[in-house]
């Protein structure tokens, strides 16, 4: 969600980025860090493991993975848009579009 607010209206071309290049600055505040790499990547390692939890409903684990069986089980599929609000499936869309 913080990205999301933050990004959201960059252009498409902040995100086309050459090698060792970032396409954003972090700053952490509090945290007197310097961003030679180290706070960008677990920012980028943060919005992965927040994409796959239980905390964003966008994704969701595929059947192997939830019965640990067979291929794939690493595999996170689109959560359904059934059964929630109209404002939920809203900004869930709002998020799947920024996420791409």
């Amino acid at each position: 969600g913080q990205v999301m607010s933050e990004l959201k209206h960059a252009s498409p071309r902040v995100f086309r980025i050459g090698r060792n290049e970032r396409a954003f600055q972090v700053v952490e505040v509090g945290f007197n860090s310097q961003d030679i790499g180290g706070p960008y990547r677990d920012t980028i390692e943060s919005i992965t493991r927040e994409l796959e939890s239980p905390v964003l409903p966008l994704f969701a684990p595929c059947m192997n993975k939830i019965i640990q069986t067979g291929r794939n089980r690493d595999v996170f599929v689109p959560s359904a848009l059934v059964g929630r609000s109209s404002w939920q499936r809203n900004r869930m869309l709002e998020m799947y579009e920024f996420v791409g």
